[in-house]
């Protein structure tokens, strides 16, 4: 299913290379009208309000108004210098790559879009990317986290103010080297886009820094039977066990290989998502370590001040509007757009040339902290190891210890546009020139 998918965004790029038809962006450019998409009737349509309300904060914060309870019944218009801005939602379905095709074209060709913040989900920011290349004089601002979207073939006005997966991983590979002391690793994800990054992340830097990975181990969609899965981990030569995974519940993996490994904590690390889920587990995993791109507890005031913000102004009984995930990737990708568009004045001429370089120079005070771009428009920025511990209450929660401080895409050279797109096989593990926040504890 995944190579269908997969040829389905390429046969649609290349078909949108080759028949987009480049018109005028049509409406006023009194009114800079800035489109915004997400999936909101797909696999992940129930995250569509949460998408919508990141990108509606960015608004909010500059006056505007909701004109309903919910995100989508949409936000009013501010002013930027002498321009009115408005917020365009659009509609796509996540894995149907014409939906997302057709709404970037909508949203441009008949909305009038000057700016478009470009999906989430992985294969969007690759679409986004290919049509961007045929409307080079509008901006995309992309709220995605494939690496390729930027690492490879980048469109010169497409911005990335968001990490992508293996960036989110950062500080982790250092952590087993050093402080736990792995030199040896067993690696465990799905076998997907996504799973191949966690674990290029990772290796990017336990291999760089002398460790070997033993065996990397591919998940399926469901894992059913985890003895196996702890069967396939050699009992003696190594040292430990990454644990990345975006779909799988962590509890049947702890249970099975915690019978011959009871130290837990020192013997898995986990990606971010894994690191929420194992929070719930009885008994807690208490001093189980993670990286993710989002920070947890009160150590980041930016975060704290966003996250307040968050919840005072979307209020939702059901639990479903939540700040990180999604909403704060279309809330940077936003707010970047909000002001570099402030910094011109919003001033769109010569084929928002001036936006352009504006979004280049410019260093976004995001909830994450300080995001600044490379030559590939790409964000370099924190990434954050957390642990499972009890509060001073004795609670149980997720506390992020360290931040990782300027992570950029290639991981000091390790991943790059030269190298071979990670898969089941790649990155090699490879000793030697480590990046430069993995050298030191």
């Amino acid at each position: 299913m995944r190579r269908s998918v997969g040829a389905a965004w390429a046969f649609a790029a290349i078909a949108v290379g080759l028949a987009v038809l480049v018109a005028s962006c049509g409406g006023s450019h009194e009114t800079i009208r800035v489109g915004v998409i997400s999936d909101c009737r797909g696999q992940f349509g129930p995250y569509y309000e949460q998408s919508l309300a990141g990108a509606e904060l960015a608004f909010i914060q500059r006056g505007a108004r909701l004109r309903g309870a919910k995100p989508s019944d949409g936000v009013g218009e501010i002013s930027i210098g002498s321009k009115r801005v408005a917020l365009v939602p659009g509609c796509e379905t996540w894995g149907t790559p014409t939906t997302t095709l057709a709404e970037a074209r909508r949203l441009v060709e008949q909305e009038g879009a000057n700016a478009v913040v470009a999906p989430f989900w992985f294969g969007d920011g690759l679409l986004a990317r290919q049509y961007a290349t045929v409307r080079p004089g509008i901006v995309f601002s992309d709220a995605s986290t494939e690496p390729q979207t930027t690492l490879d073939r980048p469109a010169p006005n497409m911005f990335r103010f968001n990490l992508d997966w293996a960036q989110s991983i950062a500080g982790l590979g250092a952590y087993a080297y050093h402080v736990l002391g792995w030199r040896k690793v067993v690696t465990f994800s799905e076998d997907d886009p996504p799973g191949w990054q966690y674990v290029s992340g990772f290796l990017a830097e336990f291999c760089s820094l002398g460790g070997n990975v033993v065996r990397r181990l591919w998940a399926p969609a469901v894992v059913r039977d985890w003895r196996s899965v702890a069967a396939q981990i050699p009992r003696k030569g190594v040292d430990g066990v990454l644990f990345a995974s975006e779909l799988q519940d962590p509890a049947g993996f702890f249970a099975a290989y915690g019978v011959q490994h009871p130290d837990l904590a020192r013997r898995v690390v986990v990606s971010g998502l894994t690191l929420v889920h194992t929070s719930s587990l009885t008994p807690p995993l208490v001093g189980l370590v993670g990286s993710w791109d989002d920070p947890f507890g009160t150590t980041v005031a930016a975060w704290e001040r966003y996250a307040n913000e968050f919840q005072r102004t979307f209020k939702n009984p059901d639990g479903t509007i939540l700040p990180g995930g999604a909403a704060v990737n279309f809330y940077n990708a936003t707010e970047a757009l909000l002001e570099a568009l402030t910094r011109v004045h919003g001033d769109l001429s010569q084929n928002e040339s001036r936006l352009m370089a504006a979004l280049r120079d410019l260093q976004l005070d995001s909830p994450k902290g300080s995001i600044r771009l490379d030559g590939d428009r790409q964000a370099v920025g924190p990434a954050f190891l957390s642990r499972v511990q009890r509060d001073a209450q004795g609670k149980l929660a997720i506390q992020t210890f360290k931040l990782v401080p300027d992570v950029e895409q290639t991981f000091g050279g390790y991943l790059g546009p030269q190298t071979p797109a990670a898969s089941e096989t790649q990155p090699r593990c490879t000793h030697g020139n480590p990046p430069a926040w993995a050298r030191s504890r």
